[in-house]
């Protein structure tokens, strides 16, 4: 729930150190991250979808806290499929099982509460409320209005294919 991600986020701020981040995986969260899924995305390698999941909804949410807090729960294999590009090769991309998703959807919010106001304002990469078109007004307005040294720019061909 949001108030539980916004409590994470005022420990994280006031310390340097943040533990038992599973205690906020809960039945709460786990059924907000729930809601927050689509029905439209792809099933992964069990083939149950958001639909399947809810016949069962409370069942399939406490086996789930059983099977994490009890540390018995491991995440499935993700289905690879490929999806073509303009230039005719493929992009890879795996598909996680909906229960996988909930759990990771969970995780995110977590760290996401930990890890967000620690980072600098200038970073932009994969952050909630942020995108390439800020960035791009941010370097332009560095680049107009600042002593720059030096510009560096980088791009590593296939690095999370690689990593």
């Amino acid at each position: 729930m949001q108030n539980d991600w916004s409590r994470l986020e005022e420990i994280s701020k006031k310390y340097s150190t943040v533990s038992g981040l599973m205690s906020y995986v809960n039945a709460d969260t786990l059924m907000a991250e729930f809601k927050r899924q689509s029905r439209k995305k792809a099933k992964g390698i069990d083939g149950i979808s958001k639909t399947d999941y809810e016949e069962n909804l409370e069942e399939n949410i406490e086996n789930l806290i059983k099977r994490l807090k009890n540390f018995s729960y491991h995440p499935k294999p993700v289905r690879r499929t490929y999806i073509p590009k303009d230039n005719g090769q493929v992009r890879p991309l795996g598909i996680p099982s909906f229960e996988d998703k909930l759990v990771q959807g969970a995780m995110a919010n977590a760290m996401e509460s930990v890890y967000e106001p620690r980072f600098l304002e200038c970073s932009y990469g994969f952050r909630v409320g942020r995108n390439a078109h800020q960035c791009i007004a941010d370097m332009n307005h560095t680049l107009m209005f600042k002593k720059v040294n030096y510009v560096l720019d980088a791009d590593i061909k296939g690095f999370f294919d690689n990593v």
